[in-house]
């Protein structure tokens, strides 16, 4: 008489068969939660599966982007302390672009990498209002008020914000700083703005560059780099007398 396997039996069989599984590599692990897992808890147990310290770090923190995370908590479970604070870097600038700023810069404070991360949001705050007057843009800094490792926030904001700027073609105009609650810091952004766009230019001939009328050093496609104000004239004056042989300077 055939024996037919009782339910006991069969749930038996299968957890013998499952206790004698081989392991997955971390290879096959790693690619099981970035590829064939479909929830972020499935990923996470495949994650834990990985023996080799930093592809397992790397794996939980890869995650996390892959699902599209938002809750701090989902750091907790990053082991390796390097990738613990990639963690939450990355975490914060996704938290930073839903448009939640105040705990996107709190989760950046946890961080060992706090000054580079909010200066990634800030970056990310300029791009978002370079369609902004400029007093209108500068009202991301009030967020950024109070973080240590972001003292020079003004000056920052505004030193992307010339460089992005400069991308577009367009010229910097000095008259944008003023008026504003962070005037000091735009105007230091654009002295240094001058500063590196004509050691940027004069790299590979800077007695050309010397040589060439004050305002025309710096050109994008026939713009110029910025409009001669008080504040321009004396940063690229100041350029040229320590950069320029006295008798090489244009006029």
């Amino acid at each position: 008489m055939q024996h037919v396997q009782t339910k006991q039996e069969t749930i038996l069989v299968c957890k013998v068969l499952l206790h004698h599984r081989q392991p997955r590599s971390d290879a096959e692990a790693y690619r099981a939660a970035l590829v064939t897992t479909e929830t972020f808890e499935a990923a996470r147990t495949a994650c834990a599966e990985i023996t080799d310290a930093g592809t397992q770090g790397d794996c939980q923190v890869t995650i996390t982007e892959r699902f599209e995370r938002l809750d701090p908590a989902d750091c907790r479970h990053v082991t390796d302390p390097v990738w613990l604070d990639e963690c939450r870097f990355l975490l914060a600038e996704r938290v930073g672009k839903s448009g939640d700023l105040p705990k996107a810069l709190q989760i950046c404070k946890r961080s060992r990498f706090r000054r580079y991360c909010a200066w990634h949001l800030l970056q990310d705050g300029v791009e978002d209002t370079l369609a902004l007057p400029a007093a209108e843009a500068e009202e991301i800094l009030e967020g950024f008020g109070g973080i240590d490792a972001l003292k020079d926030a003004p000056f920052q904001f505004w030193r992307i914000r010339w460089r992005e700027q400069a991308g577009r073609g367009d010229s910097a105009n000095e008259e944008d700083c003023h008026g504003l609650v962070h005037q000091v810091g735009c105007e230091q952004a654009l002295t240094r703005h001058v500063w590196e766009l004509l050691e940027a230019v004069s790299r590979s001939d800077r007695s050309r560059v010397c040589g060439l009328p004050i305002g025309q050093r710096v050109t994008n496609r026939g713009t110029p780099g910025w409009v001669l104000g008080p504040l321009t004239t004396a940063a690229e004056a100041s350029w040229a007398s320590q950069r320029c042989p006295s008798d090489a300077v244009g006029r």
